[in-house]
């Protein structure tokens, strides 16, 4: 009788894998990377837009129940200066000379808004503060230049825009109010020039120096300082060859179109 054979049974087969469908696609796992990459790169660009409109709001504060000029004859000026600018009649100017009109110039749209002297003060104020409040996110970002992490650059960026000098003349009509962000620019737009990098980075920034030298010269009578610097700096840099001669150029540019303008912006106001 032939012996019985037994089948031995078969190893069970391994469990395959889910479907390809329940894991998370490619393109799911690229969208989900780009959407956190998105979310870092704006926080802290939402942080520092919350610090700037807590600085205007600080400013716009202090100035609530400013009304009238109170430093003559220098506010006086320069709302004449802002009135003729806006349209208005000439006046003869309180301090006996033309001052620079970059700054009338700045603030004449409030005063063709608002007919009212009271409302139209308040206006200034309130572009004051705009621009004078631009000091904080400028010193952060020549902070962060100078490698101080995130949160020591917000922290001493807003220290500085709240120091007395800053802050005290943003309440007057005065061109002392705008002058450091002009000045906060020029110094950012000079460093960027110079360092390293794209020929398309370094060339804007160049023109943003000349162009904020130029804007120096137009709100403050100290402003033709800073155009000679920039001038020196620019062609002293253009024959070292430190720097791409077209950025260094399209920067020369600049600073002849904002000297040109400051020039007949004065011309006009002293016809």
């Amino acid at each position: 009788m032939p012996p019985r054979t037994t089948t031995r049974p078969h190893p069970p087969r391994p469990t395959q894998d889910r479907p390809t469908q329940d894991r998370p696609a490619p393109a799911l796992l690229a969208t989900a990377r780009a959407a956190a990459v998105r979310t870092a790169a704006t926080r802290p660009a939402a942080v520092l837009l919350a610090g700037y409109l807590a600085e205007l709001l600080f400013r716009l504060v202090l100035v609530r129940s400013m009304s009238f000029p109170s430093v003559h004859p220098d506010e006086d000026s320069y709302l004449a200066l802002a009135r003729v600018l806006a349209g208005g009649s000439a006046t003869e100017i309180p301090v006996g000379v033309v001052v620079p009109g970059g700054y009338p110039l700045l603030i004449s749209p409030a005063l063709r808004l608002a007919d009212d002297p009271a409302t139209a003060y308040h206006l200034v104020m309130g572009v004051n503060a705009a621009v004078n409040a631009l000091v904080f996110p400028l010193a952060y970002v020549a902070l962060r230049r100078l490698g101080l992490n995130r949160r020591r650059s917000y922290a001493f960026g807003a220290a500085t825009a709240l120091l007395p000098p800053v802050v005290f003349y943003s309440q007057f009509v005065m061109t002392d109010a705008v002058l450091p962000v002009l000045v906060l620019a020029w110094l950012l737009c000079l460093h960027g020039w110079l360092a390293d990098g794209p020929l398309r980075r370094r060339t804007w920034h160049a023109v943003g120096a000349g162009a904020s030298a130029g804007g120096a010269m137009a709100v403050h009578d100290r402003g033709g300082v800073v155009v000679a610097l920039t001038a020196a700096v620019l062609l002293g840099i253009l024959l070292l060859r430190r720097a791409p001669w077209r950025a260094t150029a399209a920067g020369l540019a600049a600073l002849g179109l904002g000297v040109l303008g400051a020039e007949l912006l004065s011309a006009w106001l002293h016809a």
